[in-house]
């Protein structure tokens, strides 16, 4: 292929990473809804994988390990991400030159050069060709004091709602209040796990802690109790993450008892009691 092609094909390619890496960022930093985010897909396949080596043995680490596992992949995609992204777009021209004349560059030297810009931890041995050029260093530089920023903020959230859940799971699980006087507690973790829906999986070595459990547990005491509480708790829990994926128009028990076995590493006899219930 003719050089400029190439060149021009890096350009491209790298421009459309890089731009996918920073919407990914933006809207599962500070969007409003999980909805637009790459990230959650990406979440649910590491945790997928997961869920398939707990079969093999070791399900109680990896259900404590789980959301640490999750959140080390999502930070690594969006390094890789505009780490690949840069590299591609200034490999796509002269931009990239030795400190010290009279060497050739060579391919290491442009990720090298790329990575000491988003780390901002300059001293690199490599410089920008041009003005042109050392104002995108600038941009990358800014680019990863920004991503470092978000990522600290978005784990905050993820970790202040998995707080809240958790605290709604102990209070749920040890009859501490009665499902009615939990509905306010409900409508907040609905909400939390809709804008950081990466604390569902966050696992918990105490089973009855685990947040979809507690969920499932809650929502069989209000199917029980019946009337306007019942009412209340489905539409509610309706606007859980990922629940369209699990509603087939079916029994509502039956539908979260498949929601929480999608965001837990193995089943148990909770769900199957459930699935019971709801057949009785």
């Amino acid at each position: 292929m003719h050089v400029a092609s190439m060149e021009t094909l890096y350009l491209v390619v790298g421009l459309v990473i890089l731009l996918l890496t920073a919407w990914d960022l933006l809207t599962s930093t500070i969007g409003g809804s999980y909805r637009l985010s790459v990230s959650d897909n990406w979440g649910r396949v590491v945790f997928r994988g997961l869920r398939a080596l707990s079969r093999l043995g070791g399900g109680s680490v990896l259900t404590e390990i789980s959301g640490v596992v999750v959140m080390t992949a999502l930070a690594t995609a969006w390094i890789m991400g505009f780490w690949t992204g840069w590299t591609l777009i200034l490999a796509s021209a002269d931009s990239v030159d030795l400190t010290r004349t009279g060497q050739e560059i060579e391919p290491l030297h442009v990720p090298g050069h790329v990575g000491h810009l988003l780390s901002t931890l300059g001293g690199a041995t490599t410089q920008p060709t041009g003005v042109g050029w050392n104002l995108v260093n600038a941009v990358i530089g800014l680019n990863g004091m920004l991503a470092l920023t978000l990522s600290v903020s978005f784990l905050f959230n993820t970790r202040t709602t998995l707080q809240s859940a958790q605290a709604f799971a102990a209070l749920s699980s040890t009859g501490t209040a009665e499902p009615d006087a939990l509905q306010g507690r409900l409508a907040d973790v609905v909400a939390g796990l809709h804008m950081s829906p990466f604390a569902l999986w966050y696992g918990h070595h105490r089973t009855d802690r685990q947040v979809p459990l507690a969920l499932l547990n809650h929502a069989r005491k209000a199917c029980a109790a019946g009337g306007a509480l019942r009412v209340r708790t489905e539409a509610l829990m309706r606007d859980l993450p990922h629940w369209s994926d699990y509603d087939d128009g079916g029994d509502f028990l039956e539908v979260m008892a498949r929601w929480t076995e999608g965001h837990r590493l193995h089943g148990g006899p909770e769900l199957e009691a459930t699935r019971s219930d709801a057949r009785g």
